[in-house]
Parts: structure tokens; C-alpha cells; sequence
């Protein structure tokens, strides 16, 4: 066997340094300066995507009977701007369903009770999800995301907020940042590297009767989908029984439109 020669300690050092800055992971992108500046970036790129989907896992806070109780369900959504949404929802009180607009109206599905509901909505996301809010007292918790502008709808004149700091959320090294105001906080945590999605949003409701607090986690961004052919075409089943939904006064703690079926109760938002 031939004999090496000495290895030169000058030579093996550098070749050292070589090995270790090829095998070095990626530096962390440079932190924020604001939590303003968190949002806008993910605001920016989530409103730049003309097709999306994404998958929540969600615990929310409800009142029931003077009680608090937890309520916890999956959704999948996929978008298509400007004027198409549909979800598919496992567990949560009515045991899962679907959610389906498609720029005209907004169909609600639900297997185990074989009931559906239907509502006139106008022709693009942004206003669905106002008519939801402000006609039928119901919000997607993740519909401010889901604005042409999230940004604007997100960060109000009169919000509070500031860049926490860099946190893991799963598998993912986020931004957090947390917003306050007189009716509602929320924290935002958005991936650091790469596409600067949400990885989770936590929304707390200040009423009278004391807070409420919705935890949503997000998983399987793409931010290139192709919805199927028929993603935003309503399933009714002939044998399903049409539930009338109650338009609300929101002006004030109006009751339901007499005669009406009260519609599911909201998910917490973050506008004011």
C-alpha cells in the first residue's frame, strides 16, 4: 500500500473552511423592520396569485348557553379571482360540509343533515365576503386573507401594531407580528424564506360578554393552482331540504327577519 503523504496543517484548514461554507445552510433572510412591513409583503403576494389554495386547521371559541365551548374543524379552500371560492369543511358543529361561490351566489352544503342554504352575492370575492359579514353576520376567519387588498383591510388607522420577533411555527421559521385595537387583536405568524404566506393567524374578539378567540394554522400553500373544471359548481343532492338564511340588521343586536332560520354563528374576524 503506498504511504500518504503528511497532510499540511495549512491545507487541511482551508479545505475545512471550504467544506463548511458549502454545506452551511442559507442565512436567514434579514428581519423586518415593522410589523406593517410583515403584512404588506404578505398582502402583496397573496393578491398577486390568481389562483390559490390552501388547507386550515382551525380552533375556535363559541358561546353557547353562557358557556364557552371549543370548536375545532379542517377546511381546504381554493380561490380564483376575482369572483370564485369554494371549501370543503371537516368536523365543527354541523359535522362538515362545502362552501361554494362562484360570483353569483354562495351555496352552503351540509351531508349529515342533507340541508343546503343559498344567498345572492355580488359579482367578486372582496364583496362576498362583506355581504357575508355585514348582512348575514357571518366571516370566514381567514376571509380578510383572502382580499384583493389584505393590507388595507388587515391594518386600519386605528390598529396598533408591532414586529414580535422571529418564532418556528411547525416546520417553518415566521415573522410574528401582533396588531391591538379596541374590539379585536390579532397575531400574524408569515413565513420568513421563500413565499411569504401565512402560517398562522390568531383573532380575539373583545365583546361585552368577555373574549372569544379563533387559532387558525395554515398548511399546503399553492400559490399556482388550477382549480378543477368544476371546483366552483354547486352539489345538491335533489333529496336536500333548502334552509332560508336570516338577513341581520347590523346597525344594532338585531333579532333574525321573522319567519327566517338563523344562519351559522360567525367566525371571529379582524376588522373592528
Amino acid at each position: 500500500m503506498r504511504q500518504r503523504p503528511p497532510l499540511d496543517a495549512g491545507v487541511l484548514g482551508g479545505s475545512l473552511l471550504l467544506a463548511a461554507t458549502l454545506v452551511a445552510p442559507a442565512c436567514s433572510p434579514a428581519k423586518p423592520r415593522s410589523g406593517e412591513e410583515v403584512v404588506k409583503r404578505m398582502s402583496d403576494r397573496l393578491s398577486a396569485a390568481q389562483s390559490l389554495s390552501f388547507t386550515t386547521q382551525e380552533k375556535h371559541q363559541r358561546r353557547r348557553g353562557g358557556q364557552v365551548v371549543d370548536i375545532a374543524r379542517t377546511r381546504s379552500f381554493v380561490v380564483k379571482r376575482p369572483g370564485a371560492l369554494a371549501f370543503r369543511t371537516v368536523g365543527g358543529e354541523m359535522g362538515g360540509g362545502s362552501g361554494t361561490y362562484d360570483g353569483k351566489s354562495l351555496t352552503l352544503v351540509w351531508p349529515e343533515q342533507k340541508a343546503y342554504a343559498r344567498v345572492n352575492m355580488p359579482p367578486t370575492i372582496d364583496a362576498a365576503l362583506e355581504r357575508l359579514e355585514e348582512h348575514f353576520n357571518m366571516a370566514l376567519p381567514v376571509g380578510d386573507l383572502l382580499h384583493g387588498n389584505a393590507y388595507g383591510v388587515l391594518v386600519g388607522p386605528e390598529m396598533t401594531g408591532r414586529y414580535v420577533g422571529r418564532e418556528q411555527v411547525g416546520a417553518a421559521e415566521c415573522d410574528h407580528v401582533a396588531f391591538t385595537h379596541q374590539r379585536v387583536d390579532w397575531e400574524l405568524w408569515v413565513a420568513a424564506s421563500g413565499e411569504p404566506t401565512p402560517c398562522r393567524i390568531v383573532i380575539t374578539t373583545k365583546g361585552r360578554s368577555g373574549p372569544l378567540t379563533s387559532d387558525v394554522s395554515f398548511s399546503d400553500w399553492n400559490l399556482a393552482a388550477t382549480p378543477a373544471a368544476n371546483a366552483f359548481e354547486a352539489q345538491v343532492p335533489p333529496d336536500y331540504e333548502r334552509i332560508k338564511v336570516a338577513a341581520y340588521d347590523t346597525s344594532a343586536e338585531a333579532a333574525p327577519v321573522a319567519g327566517s332560520a338563523a344562519p351559522p354563528q360567525p367566525s371571529a374576524s379582524t376588522k373592528p
